[in-house]
């Protein structure tokens, strides 16, 4: 098949319409030297050394929701916050509080991230799964 203008034109107009509908990019960013992200059309999955937390796109958006409520507005100011825990949507557990935010995974397992860590997690989910975040 040879490639020429029409079918060029075609492809790169089918890629800008994919942009759009919220389609996750598959990837992989990391956090710290001991925890990752993985994107992928799934959802989203955080990787620790001993645990694996998998986030779908309805539980990323309430984590979201809940990063706004309780840390909004103290990203910038050194306010004190008390440690609040929740639920997400499809089961996972978390704590919030002044320091970041602590994930538990069904087994037991814990993956913390503190303030700078939850930034490069927030950003990364702006970037890659193209859900505003703020």
């Amino acid at each position: 098949m040879k490639l020429n203008k029409v079918i060029l034109e075609y492809i790169v107009k089918e890629e800008l319409n994919n942009l759009g509908e919220g389609k996750l990019t598959e990837g992989r960013v990391r956090i710290n030297t001991n925890t990752d992200v993985e994107f992928h059309a799934q959802g989203v999955g955080i990787v620790g050394q001993k645990a694996k937390i998998g986030l779908d796109k309805r539980a990323l958006k309430s984590f979201l929701q809940i990063i706004k409520n309780k840390l909004g507005n103290s990203m910038a100011c050194e306010n004190i916050i008390d440690e609040a825990g929740a639920v997400l949507n499809n089961g996972v557990k978390i704590d919030v509080g002044f320091g970041g935010v602590t994930f538990f995974a069904k087994n037991g397992q814990k993956i913390p991230l503190n303030r700078s860590e939850l930034q490069r997690f927030v950003t990364a989910i702006h970037k890659q799964a193209k859900i505003d975040c703020w």
